[in-house]
């Protein structure tokens, strides 16, 4: 039985959360910047992993299969969400854009499961199901994040490559052309100097090798050494290592470096180590109500309780002042935004629905995942976008969109899954 009430209070406070931190922006009370910063190192610091444990270690005992088929119905919906995304851009436009399919798998499967899912799945169903808002966390960090970061390095290093090769293709003396109508560009490349015309017989290895080609060469194998470099190839080599910075540590594949940077995120080790925790059966320990746990640790469920608590408030807040001052998308970012929050609407609820019949769920834990598969796009998204400066705009739009959508569209797909009894027990 959906508690309809205690959605609706819930959707309103979250929506006065961040209509505070908004107003607390948009008349000077806490200065945006360093307050954003502060308040999401308490976040990520104390208040989630207060949180994954209390779910995870204290109140989920992952020796329970339950618990994995839950894991599993939130991996194929995952995984079916990026493939239909790959499917209609391949249907439209005939090939695969790896920067944008990271985008869309972004903004439709990323949702807010481990901070706004319990505050949700505990109003609606009761506190019972809190916990699978966390598990559904473990696909995101494991599965979500990690795809999306490897085909924006993919496309980091396509980009790349296909900027390197562009800057050095005037480089070599075609048989097929003149060299009176290649040597300005020779020139140009060896800083005006003129370049003797190639031996007769020559090949375009060893045409390369003599007057400006060799010299501009060495330049750009000594590159960022100190060498002098053309303006346009030190220009190309500054730009590199600005998208270096912005990419937060994104590295080529054969360095790792998407899954260097996932392994880098605290977010990863905090939920494996709450998993394993409760592998070992903790919550047999930690819970208060189990007949093992012990009264010298009583304390510990309580605080972990009380820091869990902050961390959809003060998240919340936190959004509302970085979102003061954001531009609404308008125009074809317009339309492709409505696009996004209608098939978040309708696809992502209708693939879970699909999933869970076929797998076997019903009742309450079915509702449950549908819950999960409606809730807002996730901060991460906007900052794995941000480590790779790719799609930043769009996330930041949808998230916004789909934080002030929630409460409707929740009241809508919960009256619609007990009108049409597809879970019906």
């Amino acid at each position: 039985m959906i508690a309809y009430g205690s959605v609706l209070q819930t959707g309103v406070q979250s929506l006065l959360a961040l209509a505070a931190g908004w107003a607390a922006a948009r008349w000077r009370a806490l200065d945006p910047e360093p307050a954003v910063a502060q308040l999401n190192l308490f976040v990520l610091r104390v208040c989630i992993p207060a949180l994954q444990v209390w779910l995870l270690a204290v109140k989920t005992d992952m020796r329970r299969a339950d618990n994995w088929r839950v894991i599993g119905a939130f991996l194929c919906w995952s995984l079916s969400l990026q493939a239909l995304a790959a499917a209609w851009q391949l249907a439209r436009r005939g090939r695969l854009d790896a920067a944008r399919l990271g985008v869309d798998s972004l903004v439709l499967s990323t949702n807010n499961t481990g901070i706004l899912g319990p505050v949700v799945l505990q109003a609606a169903l009761g506190p019972r199901y809190a916990p699978l808002g966390m598990l559904a966390t473990v696909v995101l960090y494991f599965q979500q994040l990690p795809s999306a970061a490897v085909l924006f390095d993919y496309h980091r290093r396509h980009a790349d490559a296909q900027h390197a090769h562009a800057e050095g293709a005037p480089l070599l003396v075609s048989k097929a052309e003149g060299w009176e109508q290649q040597q300005p560009q020779q020139q140009q490349h060896a800083g005006g100097k003129q370049s003797p015309p190639p031996r007769p017989g020559g090949g375009d290895a060893e045409a390369c090798e003599v007057g400006g080609g060799a010299e501009w060469g060495a330049a750009a194998a000594a590159a960022g050494a100190g060498s002098p470099q053309h303006p346009r190839h030190a220009q190309h080599h500054q730009e590199q290592q600005q998208r270096t910075a912005a990419g937060g540590g994104a590295r080529h594949a054969a360095d790792g470096g998407a899954l260097l940077l996932m392994a880098r995120n605290p977010m990863v080790w905090s939920t494996a180590a709450a998993l394993l925790l409760s592998c070992c059966g903790s919550a047999a320990l930690l819970e208060p109500t189990s007949p093992a746990h012990p009264r010298a640790l009583g304390f510990v469920e309580p605080l972990l309780a009380w820091f869990a608590g902050c961390t959809a408030p003060v998240t919340l807040f936190c959004t509302g002042l970085w979102a003061h001052g954001k531009e609404i998308a308008g125009g074809a970012a317009g339309r492709e935004l409505a696009a996004y929050t209608a098939l978040r609407a309708t696809l992502g609820p209708a693939v879970m629905v699909l999933l869970a019949r076929l797998l076997g769920f019903s009742g309450d834990l079915a509702a449950a995942l549908v819950i999960l598969s409606v809730l807002p796009v996730a901060q991460t998204a906007f900052v794995i976008c941000k480590q790779y400066d790719v799609g930043t705009a769009t996330v930041t739009g949808a998230m916004v969109a789909s934080l002030l959508a929630m409460l409707p569209q929740l009241m809508a797909t919960l009256w619609l899954l007990e009108a049409s009894g597809v879970f019906a027990q």
